[in-house]
């Protein structure tokens, strides 16, 4: 079979179209984050600084998560356009943007935690029994990469 025949056959739009609708909407999502933070600082000032350094953490986190994708993307849809083999195995900056999330994940549910162990009473067992889905996330999170 001539190469070039095989090349005009191959449609990517499926898997290329999803993930740049993917990335898109990510962006989108990340300028909200940037927007939320932006108005947290300037309406929480008597927040303690501990609480302050994990909302600065998350968007730290956050844009580099964006930034991993981002790269992800070009990677496929630029870098190897017609490629099908590239698809056989992850970009190094994929699993990068995955380890990000469980990452922020991981922060922000255990912030959750917290606040119901405060609002709570100090219920330990409320709190051992809500860390049981955090603990999972974050496993099958590293244990599938």
């Amino acid at each position: 079979m001539d190469p070039q025949a095989a090349l005009v056959k191959l449609n990517l739009g499926p898997i290329l179209g999803v993930t740049y609708i993917g990335i898109i909407f990510s962006s989108m999502l990340y300028g909200l984050t940037c927007l939320q933070t932006f108005i947290y600082f300037v309406s929480a000032s008597r927040d303690p600084w501990l609480l302050k350094a994990l909302v600065i953490t998350t968007l730290v986190i956050d844009s580099i998560h964006e930034a991993f994708l981002i790269h992800a993307g070009y990677y496929y849809s630029v870098l190897n356009f017609n490629n099908p083999a590239s698809f056989e195995s992850a970009v190094w900056s994929l699993l990068a943007a995955i380890f990000c999330n469980a990452l922020s994940g991981l922060l922000i549910e255990s912030f959750i935690v917290w606040r119901v162990y405060h609002m709570s009473g100090r219920n330990v067992y409320l709190c051992v029994f809500f860390s049981f889905p955090i603990l999972a996330h974050v496993g099958l999170t590293f244990g599938e990469s």
